[in-house]
This record gives C-alpha cells, structure tokens and sequence, in this order.
C-alpha cells in the first residue's frame, strides 16, 4: 500500500543520539530540548515571540483564549472558511466564540478579501484566515482590513510551515499564528504545534495561560489562570531533528510536485489547485480536482494507493449545519469534487507516472 502520509526521518542516527540524551537525563518533560527547538522554530518563522502546544487544534484554542484575555471575556461571531479541518471551527466554538463560515475561491482554494468581508456580521469580534495546502492567499490585505475593522486575527497555518510570501512567513500576519506539527505535516513532532506572535501583550498572555497561569514552571504561585500546554522533551528532539533537514525536505517535494504539475495537463476533466503568485509553496500533498473523483479514487486504491478526499465543508457538519444562513458554493464544488495525492519522500515519479496511468483510463 502506498501511504497517504509518509515521515522522512533522515540520518536516524543523531535523532538516537538526542533521545538517548533525554534518557539519560531523566527529565522528559520541557527542557533543554523543547527550548532549543523553540529558539529554531521562532527563527524558522522569523517572528518575535514563538511558544508550543500538544497540538494544533489546542494551539488555536489557546491563541483564542490569550486574543480574548481568558475565558470570562471572549464572545461574539469569529469568520472562519468552510473549506478547512474541523479543528479551526471547535476550537473557536470551545474557546467561547461563535464560527462563521466563510466561502472560498474555486481555483486557488483560498478564502479571499471579498469572502470575509461578505461574512461580517454585526456580533463579528476576530477572523481566522487558513492557509489551505501549503499557500497564502489575500493574507496581508486581509489582515489590514481586519484591523481597520477593529477585529483581531488570527492565522491557522497548520500547513503552512516554510510558507512565504514576499519574504514574510505564514503565521506572522496576523495577531497570533499557529503552525501544526501533527504526523501528516512536513515538519512533524508526532503531535504538536507552534503559536507565533509579535505583540508583547499577547505573548505574555500566551506564555501564563499554556504554563498553569505562571511565569515559569516549579513555582506554586498562580497570578493567572492558566492550564498545561507543554510538549514533551521527545517531541522537540524529533522537532530539531527535522529541522535540520527542512530544506531538503521542501526542495524534493516541491520537485515532485512540479513533476506532477506536468502530467496534469494531458488529462481533460482534472484539474489541480492554482499557484498564488509572490507566495511560496509547501507541498502538504497534491490536490486534484475531477467530475471522476470516486471513480478515480477507486481505481488507485485497487492500485493499492491511498488517497484523500478534501475536507467536507464545515457548514456541512452536523454539529455546525444548524448555524447555516448563507450559501457557500465554492466549498461545496471543491469539497465533492477534490482528492489528494500523496506526494512525500517515498513518492517516486514512476509513481506518478502509474497514477497518471490509471486515471487516463477511467
């Protein structure tokens, strides 16, 4: 079977050797480590301040919740795309606020200036912009409306790790930014994220909420609320780890999804997502967009290939479908029509050949 999702972990040996080091140091929990891989990451995203989190969904739960300075005090209507993770919604339902959901452009997958701006509600407080499958959008223009606005912003970048546009990381836009390290993602700590920020304030607020409402840990002394956002020693070893081979990482994906940018256009009736220009790309995985789709997911997975259909939009799903009011078309058609490929280390291009193969008979 080939995977859907596949982790390069190059030259194994250094990675042994730090967790080798964890273990011998008995302390598991944030140290050394985890302050390490921070300092690279708040380098990697060229931000001011850089703080972590078990995982993405709770990263955005916790910027939430530091936006609002705590739970006594969030509320109100929070913009969101449709067509994302169910994560981005939840954590904005849990953190005390209402989403709502925003349509997309049908071509670059991105929710546009013009989709927020005809979301806005009269109880609207903040927006969350995604950056769907490695790529940013109308983002700065976005963000300056939305300060223009009064409203706060925060950026779910969880694929968007090594995204840039004219020079300026994915996540820093934005109040505060939240990039996720889960398994599937190019970057991976296994579980985790990274919430960015450039604002003092925020960053304090970040730094008591996720610390159990304290400076710094082995104090009893509580001035705030707070709760336990730490990551693990382990996880941050896997994190520097990777990081050290980022950019290669990026370089081989980008090359294959070149590779299958090429092949795409001898097929009629498939079409792919499209390139924003001035913004770099990070290749999360190859989305294809076809009338056939279950035709053609069929036909790999008889191929033993496993692939993925997009996200179902989010005013789609149960929990949220009471709360529609306006139509979102654009989420729709991609959503019933979209599939990734996979496209990591172990996608070779006589793999893409054979996708191409069985996707030109059906």
């Amino acid at each position: 079977m080939i995977s859907q999702v596949g982790i390069n972990v190059r030259r194994s040996e250094s990675l042994k050797l730090k967790i080798n080091e964890i273990i011998d140091s008995k302390w598991f929990s944030e140290g050394k480590f985890c302050e390490a891989y921070l300092e690279q990451m708040r380098l990697q995203l060229r931000s001011k301040y850089a703080f972590l989190a078990p995982n993405g969904t709770l990263g955005l739960y916790l910027a939430l919740l530091a936006i609002g300075d705590g739970p006594s005090k969030t509320g109100g209507d929070v913009l969101v795309p449709s067509f994302t993770f169910y994560g981005s919604a939840t954590s904005i339902l849990f953190a005390g606020y209402n989403p709502v959901f925003v349509d997309c452009n049908p071509e670059t997958f991105q929710s546009d200036l013009q989709h927020f701006i005809e979301a806005r509600t009269p109880n609207t407080v903040g927006i969350m912009p995604v950056h769907i499958y490695g790529q940013m959008g109308e983002i700065k223009e976005i963000c300056d409306w939305a300060k223009s606005e009064n409203l706060f912003t925060i950026e779910d970048a969880a694929q968007a790790v090594g995204c840039f546009k004219n020079g300026r990381s994915a996540g820093t836009f934005g109040d505060i930014g939240v990039f996720s390290t889960f398994s599937d993602k190019i970057l991976t700590t296994g579980e985790g994220s990274v919430l960015v920020t450039q604002d003092e304030d925020l960053a304090k607020r970040i730094k008591f909420i996720r610390n159990q409402g304290r400076p710094n840990a082995g104090t009893f002394i509580h001035p705030s609320l707070g709760m336990n956002f730490r990551l693990t020693e382990f996880q941050a070893a896997l994190g520097l780890h990777q990081l050290e081979t980022l950019e290669e990482e990026l370089r081989e994906r980008r090359e294959k999804y070149d590779y299958y940018h090429s092949k795409i256009k001898d097929l009629k009736n498939l079409d792919t997502m499209r390139i924003i220009k001035d913004s770099t790309l990070v290749p999360f995985r190859f989305p294809v967009l076809s009338e056939k789709r279950d035709l053609i997911q069929s036909a790999l997975e008889r191929e033993q290939v496993m692939t993925r259909n997009f996200f179902i939009p989010m005013h789609r799903q149960p929990k949220f479908k009471s709360s529609v009011i306006r139509n979102l078309p654009n989420a729709d058609l991609i959503s019933q029509k979209g599939l990734c490929l996979p496209v990591h280390f172990e996608i070779t291009r006589n793999h893409i050949d054979m996708f191409f193969r069985v996707m030109s008979e059906i």
